[in-house]
């Protein structure tokens, strides 16, 4: 038996509720503590089941605390897979 978290199920609860501060938070310390595949996971999970203004609500939250997009950053910065810029998309 599995001592983590059924991230998936939790993610689902979150959406159906739309409590989207609890959903940020957990993002932010997933990624505090870089554990980086599991904050993918809901990501992905969130993108795939919740409406456009949850996702809006999280992202700012996540800005809020230091892990959104950053302005006028230079495009040739390499960009740690850990880092808040990383993206699956690579770099901007």
């Amino acid at each position: 038996m599995s001592s983590s978290p059924d991230f998936n199920a939790i993610t689902t609860l979150w959406v159906q509720s739309e409590s989207h501060g609890p959903c940020a938070d957990a993002l932010v310390k997933l990624m505090k503590e870089e554990q980086t595949s599991e904050a993918y996971q809901i990501a992905f999970d969130i993108a795939e089941v919740a409406t456009q203004g949850f996702v809006e609500e999280v992202r700012k939250k996540i800005g809020e605390a230091g892990y959104g997009p950053e302005e006028n950053v230079e495009k040739q910065d390499p960009v740690s897979p850990f880092s808040p810029r990383f993206s699956l998309g690579g770099r901007n």
